[in-house]
């Protein structure tokens, strides 16, 4: 059986802090709600070409969806904007994945913006130095809820016939044990708490 794909946005670093809260507050919470399993990444695991912070939820199709509502939320809340208005949200993906994404003459792509009322657009060039693509989605927070949840789903159909392999950034690795998860968010760091408990074990 294939691994849940996981869904991996870009956040800027104050929407990072806000999503990690208070002494980890926040991010527990959201973990604890939703049952999906997040990590934030930091300075050292963040792509150099990259001024935000890579947010990676793993779990299940629900799960990921019920995390990645809080954290649209709290983007779109950071971004002022006002129920029902329009805000930005960007995930990255695999490069192997914008064909399918795009779909013949961009017809699926046209397709998930019809269905979910948002505007989807997949960025023309990867993230400096990565194989990732960033697809940035406009739209209120249920377009963009139901936008980001039909990209996670094309790509948990790749992840189960092998095909998201070739990321130099490469998010789609197994999830981390929650508790490190959460350590690992609980501030902006170089390393983890739990990775440096594990090497002093």
């Amino acid at each position: 059986v294939a691994p849940a794909a996981p869904c991996c946005c870009l956040v800027p670093v104050d929407v990072a802090g806000l999503v990690i809260g208070r002494g980890g507050s926040v991010v527990q919470q959201i973990c604890k709600d939703s049952g999906a399993v997040i990590n934030i990444s930091g300075e050292d695991d963040t792509p150099p070409s990259l001024s935000d912070r890579v947010v990676t939820i793993w779990g299940q199709a629900a799960e990921k969806e019920a995390a990645c509502r809080q954290v649209v939320r709290i983007t779109h809340r950071w971004q002022e904007v006002a129920a029902g208005e329009d805000g930005i949200f960007v995930l990255v993906v695999p490069i192997s994945a914008t064909p399918i994404i795009n779909g013949p003459q961009g017809a699926t792509l046209e397709s998930l913006c019809e269905a979910t009322g948002a505007d989807v657009r997949v960025s023309p060039t990867c993230v400096e130095g990565t194989d990732l693509q960033p697809i940035s989605i406009a739209g209120d927070l249920e377009q963009t809820c139901a936008a980001a949840t039909r990209i996670s789903a094309i790509l948990q159909r790749l992840a189960e016939h092998g095909r998201l392999a070739g990321a130099c950034f490469d998010p789609w690795r197994p999830p981390p044990p929650p508790a490190l998860a959460i350590a690992a968010t609980a501030a902006e760091r170089g390393r983890s708490t739990g990775a440096r408990r594990a090497d002093q074990a």
